[in-house]
């Protein structure tokens, strides 16, 4: 294994992971970022080696492999921690365990949000299998919900995705948790609803480990996401069964 050049490796591995964690978180987007430094927030760090044998078979596509996943992992961790803030909303709760997600709960929430006399836009983050329940169905409701049958166009075979509605901005995404009964809770809030404390960035450490042939990477985040007004937001629930499950 020939001498590796530590800072240009870092470099590479630090500059790679931020661009798919940004490419790659969808909640991070739809909240408020705080740098509030009264809060302790925990450290995330995940670890990778780099093996002697793959660096030397191809040394720029190793890195760039170790840094998309580290990205990837780390943007997964976000949103999950995120979404599951989404069961202490208290603005309100649209929806039925066990029953599949209509256009007309999403009207619900819409008027729930408008209520409480919001002027800002809306984010409404829904499972996938939530999602497939909208864009399977045969009629929306609202004059204001228009295309419904385009949106499947675009979402199928997607595991993201994206699109405007009356205000709102749709997020799909796997990370809303599926309860032990099938059941997912997605939500429709405003950016202030939930925060996530930003206290460090990310960060890259390497290591040589001579006795395993490796280099050990060593990243670090310190974050945490945090109930900030839990009065704007409203949770959806609704049937997440899968359809080998029905």
């Amino acid at each position: 294994m020939q001498k590796y050049d530590e800072e240009a490796l870092e470099k590479q591995v630090y500059e790679g992971m931020n661009e798919t964690l940004i490419k790659n978180t969808r909640l991070l987007q739809t909240i408020r970022l705080s740098n509030n430094k009264n809060a302790s927030m925990p450290h995330h760090i995940i670890g990778y080696r780099l093996n002697d044998d793959e660096m030397e078979k191809g040394r720029n596509n190793t890195i760039i492999q170790a840094s998309v996943a580290l990205g990837l992992d780390y943007a997964n961790k976000i949103d999950t921690e995120i979404a599951e803030k989404f069961t202490d909303l208290t603005g309100g709760t649209v929806g039925t365990a066990g029953q599949s997600l209509t256009w007309d709960m999403i009207h619900e929430a819409s008027e729930l949000i408008w209520g409480k006399g919001i002027d800002s836009h809306i984010f409404c983050v829904l499972h996938p299998l939530q999602w497939d329940d909208l864009v399977n169905s045969a009629t929306s409701a609202g004059a204001s919900i228009t295309n419904t049958s385009n949106l499947y166009g675009v979402i199928q075979g997607a595991r993201f995705h994206n699109a405007p509605f009356a205000n709102t901005t749709f997020v799909v995404t796997p990370t809303v948790a599926i309860d032990k009964d099938n059941n997912a809770i997605g939500a429709m809030y405003v950016y202030t609803a939930i925060w996530v404390v930003m206290q460090q960035w990310l960060s890259v450490e390497s290591q040589r480990d001579p006795k395993c042939r490796a280099i050990m990477l060593y990243t670090n985040m310190r974050y945490g996401a945090m109930m900030a007004n839990p009065q704007l937001g409203i949770k959806i629930i609704s049937d997440a069964s899968s359809p080998e499950q029905d």
